[in-house]
């Protein structure tokens, strides 16, 4: 056996896409460690091997061309958008009293059906809140005059699904104990590890230790974890808003084959 060779990992995620699982993953693969440091400081050195940053990134060629300089392996997590738009209107009203909008969760948008529909359509603070004070608040407080839709929340960082040099996994594949889930963590461990047997053990070992490593609900961030939570909360409405603003970004991430969902 040679010596233990461990990559140098960069999780990128959209939020609310499944960034703990992935890490959890990741984790489970003996000797990784999370790192907190700022990848991109010049001070700081990259990434050193055995170890894990996660960011939430939105792609560039030139941060593309870094990571792979530095030879930094990627691992982009994606999720149907349409739960990444309930997770985040969740999280927002029970679990992030510093995000932009708590404020107008609190105040203004009180039901799940506001809530939601601010997620999807986005809000522009001077015309959407009626109460200018609060509206004032939230721009003084983000800087930008409005909140993105969920369009302009995900768009960012979905290049990374086609780019080179990263491993693209889904939520979806993830989310349950299944061949799919095993498949993906095989993947996983093609992508990381060069030579897999310098971990002296086999992969399907490596791999049963990730997927042991899984456990959703120790995470902070953690909720419900459902494939398709948003059959149970979105209303006619929120469908025909959704497939106005982003029912073609979920065709091309192979969500839907139309717009007749």
């Amino acid at each position: 056996m040679g010596e233990i060779s461990l990559p140098r990992v960069l999780i990128v995620s959209i939020p609310k896409g499944g960034t703990h699982l992935l890490m959890q993953a990741v984790l489970g693969i003996p000797g990784m460690t999370q790192t907190r440091k700022n990848v991109f400081k010049p001070s700081t050195n990259p990434i050193l091997p055995g170890q894990m940053g996660v960011m939430h990134l939105p792609h560039s060629r030139q941060i593309e061309r870094f990571l792979k300089d530095n030879q930094v392996k990627v691992l982009f997590i994606s999720r149907d958008p349409r739960d990444i738009a309930v997770s985040m209107m969740h999280f927002i009203a029970n679990a992030f009293p510093s995000h932009v909008l708590y404020p107008a969760f609190q105040q203004f948008l009180v039901t799940k059906q506001t809530r939601l529909s601010a997620i999807i359509n986005g809000v522009k603070f001077n015309t959407d809140i009626v109460d200018t004070v609060l509206a004032n608040s939230l721009h003084v407080a983000s800087g930008f005059s409005e909140f993105p839709n969920i369009f302009e929340s995900c768009s960012p960082y979905l290049p990374w699904c086609k780019a080179r040099n990263v491993c693209h996994v889904t939520f979806e594949e993830l989310a349950q104990p299944s061949d799919r889930r095993t498949k993906a963590l095989g993947r996983i461990v093609d992508f990381l590890l060069d030579d897999p047997s310098s971990l002296q053990m086999p992969k399907p070992v490596m791999v049963a230790k990730m997927e042991q490593n899984i456990n959703p609900a120790v995470s902070p961030t953690f909720r419900a974890g459902r494939v398709g939570d948003w059959k149970l909360e979105f209303e006619p409405q929120h469908k025909a808003d959704f497939k106005r603003i982003a029912g073609d970004m979920l065709i091309d991430l192979g969500y839907e084959h139309d717009l007749s969902w």
